[in-house]
C-alpha cells in the first residue's frame, strides 16, 4: 500500500509541474509570438535591405568612412532601405532606432519618389520647402546645391539655386544675390518664386523689395508689338525709375543682373536725385540731350504729357508740347509760330529752356541764328508776330498776326495808309490809336480776345469821344477824319475871320470804314466841305478845288493835290506859308 501511496503522489506532483511549466511557456511564448506577429506585418510591407553593414562605428561622422551618408550612393540603396528598421515614416520605428527626422526635417519627403518631383503632388518637395529651409537641402544635396555623396544634383532642374548662400539679402557681402551671374535671366528665379515672383509655394515673394521685378515677362523689350501687355513701357512703375535703379544700377548702365537702360534710352541717366532743382548740378535743364526732345518722347510721350511711368513735362513746360516734325517749317501745321498763336503768344514759356535773351540754353539752340529771329529782341521784337519779319522797323500790318496782308482783313485795314503812305497827311504814331507796350509782356499787350485794343491819343482824339467798333470796322469821332473845329474869335487875323460864316468852322465827323481801301474814304468832301466840288469846311466860304490854293499855298495847289503832308490834317490851320506842325 506504500508503495501505492508512493506513486499517487509522485503522479500528482508531476501533473502540477506540467500544468506549471506549460503556464511559464504560454507566458514566455505569447508575448514573443505577439511580437512576431506585428513584426512580420510591419517588415511585410518594407523592402529588405540589401546590408546592414552601414551601421559600423563612424556611422554618424561625416567625416568617417563608414558615414551613412556615403553608404547610398556605394550601396545604391533608397529610402526604403531604411524604412525596415528606422519606421515607415523614418520615425524610429517599433525598433526604437534612431528617428532620422532629427537630423534630416526634411527627410519624409523622400518616401514617395514619384511625387517628391511632382508639381501637383502633396508630396511636392517644393511644398516642403515652404515650411523649412534651404539648408534641410544642403545637408545632402551639398552646400552648393551641386548633389552630395547620397544625392543628385539640384542644379540640373535649379540652375541658379547655389545663390541662396548665408549672406544672400547682404548688399556689402560677396554672397548678396544681386551680384549672383542669372545664366537664364529671371526664368531661374520663376522655377521657386513664381512667374509673376510673388513667391511660389516653397519661396518668398521677390516683391517684398523689388516692387516692379513682375514686369520681367516675355515680351517686355518688344516695342515693335503696340498690343503686346507685356511690353516695359505699359508698365506702371510702383515706385518710379528708383524700381528699375535697383538692379539697373544707379546710372542705369546696367548691373550683374540687368543690361544696361541706356541701350534704348540714351538720357536715362539725367535721372538722379536734383533732377527738378535749378541749383543743383543734376537739374535736368543742365543735362545735354544726345538726340534732342526725342530721349525724352520715348517715355515722356510724343505729346510729353507723361507716359506709363514718366510725369507729364507741361507741368513746368506749358509749350514743349510744340516741338514736333515742321516746327521750323513756316508752312507746315507744325510751325511753331501757329502754336504760339493759339497759345496766346505766351514766348516767355520758350524763355525757360532757350535762355531769358534767346541765345540758346544747354537743351535749345538759339533762336538768333540766321533767317530766325535776328534783332536784339529776339522772338520778342514787334515784327516776329506782326509786320514785316524781315525788317524790325516796320512792325504794323501788313502782315497781321493770322498772317493776312490784304486790306480787307480787319487785322490789316489802313495801318500802311496810317502809317507810311498817307499822302495826305504826315504819318501818325501806333500810339494814336494803340497803347504802345514797352516789351512783348506789358499789360494789356496780349488780350485774350486776339485783337489789338484801341486807345486814341491826344491828336487823333482831339475833342474827345474817339472810339472802334469791331463790329462794323468804323472809327468814331477822330480828329483825322473831320471832328475839329476851329473857332472864329481864335483866328489870327480880321482877315482871316472874313473866312468865316458862322462863329467856327467844322469838319463832317465822318465814321470812316477801317477796311476800305476804294479811296472814298479820303476825298477831301469826305471829312469836311459841303460837296466834292466845294470842299471848304462848314462855317467856311464856299471855295471851290482849284480856289483852295489862293489862302493855302504850300499846302495844296489848283488841282486839289497834297503839296506837303505836314501842313494838312496837323491840328493847325495853315495859311499863307504858315508853317506845319513839328
Amino acid at each position: 500500500m506504500e508503495s501505492n501511496k508512493t506513486k499517487l503522489i509522485n503522479l500528482n506532483f508531476l501533473e502540477i509541474l506540467m500544468k506549471k511549466t506549460l503556464l511559464i511557456y504560454l507566458l514566455l511564448i505569447l508575448p514573443a509570438l505577439f511580437l512576431l506577429s506585428s513584426c512580420s506585418k510591419e517588415s511585410s510591407e518594407l523592402t529588405t535591405p540589401e546590408t546592414l553593414g552601414i551601421h559600423q562605428p563612424g556611422v554618424l561622422d561625416s567625416t568617417s568612412s563608414n558615414f551613412h551618408g556615403k553608404f547610398f550612393v556605394q550601396k545604391n540603396m533608397k529610402f526604403t532601405d531604411c524604412q525596415k528598421c528606422h519606421g515607415k515614416t523614418l520615425d524610429g520605428g517599433v525598433t526604437n532606432a534612431k528617428a532620422c527626422s532629427e537630423c534630416h526635417a526634411l527627410a519624409t519627403i523622400h518616401l514617395n519618389l514619384t511625387g517628391v518631383q511632382d508639381s501637383t503632388s502633396s508630396n511636392f518637395h517644393g511644398r516642403y520647402l515652404l515650411q523649412h529651409s534651404l539648408s534641410d537641402c544642403a545637408q545632402c544635396h551639398g552646400h552648393n546645391f551641386a548633389g552630395g555623396s547620397s544625392s543628385p544634383s539640384c542644379i540640373k532642374c535649379h540652375d541658379a539655386i547655389s545663390v541662396h548662400k548665408p549672406a544672400l539679402l547682404d548688399s556689402t557681402s560677396a554672397d548678396f544675390h544681386g551680384k549672383f551671374v542669372l545664366k537664364n535671366k529671371f526664368t531661374q528665379c520663376q522655377s521657386c518664386h513664381g512667374q509673376n515672383f510673388a513667391g511660389g509655394i516653397s519661396s518668398p515673394s521677390c516683391a517684398t523689395c523689388h516692387q516692379s521685378i513682375d514686369v520681367h515677362k516675355d515680351g517686355i523689350a518688344d516695342s515693335t508689338d503696340v498690343n503686346s501687355p507685356n511690353f516695359h513701357g505699359k508698365y506702371k512703375l510702383k515706385d518710379g525709375l528708383a524700381d528699375c535703379s535697383q538692379c539697373h544700377g544707379t546710372s542705369f548702365t546696367g548691373g550683374t543682373q540687368s543690361p544696361s537702360c541706356t541701350t534704348c534710352h540714351s538720357t536715362i541717366d539725367v535721372h538722379k536725385s536734383g533732377i527738378i532743382d535749378p541749383s543743383s548740378p543734376n537739374f535736368h535743364g543742365k543735362y545735354p540731350l544726345k538726340n534732342g526732345f526725342t530721349d525724352c518722347k520715348t517715355c515722356h510721350g510724343d505729346n510729353f504729357a507723361g507716359g506709363n511711368n514718366s510725369v507729364a513735362c507741361t507741368t513746368c513746360h506749358s509749350t514743349i508740347t510744340v516741338h514736333k516734325d515742321g516746327i521750323v517749317t513756316p508752312s507746315s501745321p507744325n510751325f511753331h509760330g501757329n502754336f504760339l498763336k493759339a497759345n496766346g503768344w505766351n514766348i516767355n514759356a520758350c524763355a525757360s529752356c532757350h535762355s531769358s535773351n534767346f541765345s540758346g540754353g544747354t537743351q535749345s539752340p538759339s533762336c538768333k541764328t540766321s533767317g530766325c529771329h535776328t534783332s536784339a529782341q529776339g522772338p520778342a521784337a514787334c515784327n516776329t508776330c506782326h509786320g514785316d519779319f524781315n525788317n524790325p522797323s516796320q512792325i504794323a500790318p501788313p502782315k497781321d498776326l493770322d498772317g493776312n496782308t490784304v486790306s480787307t482783313s480787319p487785322g490789316v485795314g489802313a495801318h500802311t495808309k496810317h502809317l507810311a503812305a498817307f499822302a495826305n497827311g504826315g504819318s501818325l504814331a501806333c500810339s494814336e490809336c494803340h497803347t504802345v507796350p514797352s516789351d512783348v509782356n506789358s499789360a494789356g499787350h496780349l488780350g485774350s480776345d486776339g485783337k489789338a485794343e484801341i486807345n486814341f491819343g491826344t491828336f487823333s482824339n482831339k475833342l474827345g469821344g474817339s472810339s472802334y467798333d469791331f463790329t462794323t470796322n468804323k472809327c468814331a469821332n477822330t480828329y483825322c477824319h473831320g471832328n475839329f473845329e476851329f473857332k472864329k474869335s481864335d483866328a489870327s487875323s480880321s482877315t482871316a475871320q472874313l473866312q468865316y460864316t458862322s462863329d467856327k468852322m467844322v469838319g463832317n465827323n465822318r465814321s470812316p470804314v477801317w477796311t476800305n481801301s476804294s479811296g472814298s474814304e479820303t476825298k477831301c468832301s469826305s471829312c469836311h466841305g459841303i460837296d466834292d466840288a466845294h470842299p471848304s469846311p462848314i462855317g467856311h466860304i464856299p471855295y471851290t478845288i482849284d480856289q483852295c490854293v489862293w489862302c493855302h499855298s504850300g499846302v495844296v495847289d489848283a488841282s486839289g493835290t497834297i503839296l506837303d503832308p505836314t501842313k494838312h490834317i496837323n491840328g493847325k490851320v495853315n495859311a499863307f506859308g504858315t508853317k506845319a506842325r513839328k
